[in-house]
C-alpha cells in the first residue's frame, strides 16, 4: 500500500533457465512491473462498489455501475472477504479470467476475458455476443445452449472433485 492509501497492483514475472541439458538453472530473472492502482476498497469505512471497483477498465466501470443488489450476491457491500479479493484480482489482471461465484454461479469477467464473449454493437445485443450481458448473470440461465457440457464439469469442481481440464473439447460460445 501507498502512503496515499492507493494499493499497488503489481505483475511479477519469474523465469527460470536451465542449461540445453537441463542441468541446474543458471539464470533467474524476475521483473515486477505496475498493473494498476486503486483505492483500497474499505479504506475510510467504504465497502461499496465505488470503492471495491475503483480504477482502470471497462468491467471495473461496469461492475461500479451494476446493480448488484438485484443478482443473488446482493450489494457489493455485503460481499465476503474472499469475494471482495478474488474479484480484485480478477479485474486486476491482464490475463483473461472468468468467474464464476456461489450456488448460482453468478458471472464476473475481466477486460482481457470480454473478446471471449464476443463483440457487441452500440446497442449491446448483436448476434450471439454475450458482452455485457454476461456480467452478474447466473451461469446455468446465461449458458443454456451449452449447460449439458459444462455443467456436469462444474458440479464436480464445486462438489469438492477433483478440477477439470478438457483437451480440444470444441465448446462453441
Amino acid at each position: 500500500m501507498r502512503k496515499d492509501g492507493t494499493v499497488l497492483w503489481a505483475e511479477l514475472r519469474v523465469s527460470l533457465v536451465r542449461t540445453p541439458e537441463g542441468g541446474d538453472p543458471f539464470y533467474f530473472v524476475s521483473v515486477v512491473e505496475e498493473a494498476a492502482a486503486a483505492p483500497l476498497a474499505g479504506a475510510a469505512g467504504d465497502l461499496g462498489a465505488a470503492a471495491l471497483f475503483a480504477g482502470p477498465g471497462e468491467m471495473r466501470a461496469r461492475c461500479r455501475a451494476l446493480d448488484w443488489a438485484a443478482t443473488p450476491l446482493g450489494p457489493a457491500a455485503g460481499w465476503s472477504h474472499s469475494l471482495r479479493t478474488i474479484a480484485a484480482v480478477v479485474l486486476g489482471s491482464r490475463q483473461p479470467m472468468f468467474l464464476f461465484w456461489g450456488p448460482e454461479l453468478v458471472q464476473l469477467y475481466n477486460d482481457a476475458y470480454r473478446p471471449s464473449l464476443g463483440a457487441t454493437s452500440a446497442d449491446g445485443m448483436a448476434g450471439h455476443d454475450r458482452h455485457p450481458r454476461a456480467l452478474g448473470a447466473r451461469g446455468r440461465e446465461f449458458w443454456t445452449e451449452i449447460w449439458d457440457v459444462i455443467g456436469p464439469q462444474i458440479a464436480q469442481v464445486m462438489g469438492g472433485g477433483e478440477a477439470t481440464w478438457p483437451e480440444d473439447q470444441l465448446v462453441p460460445i
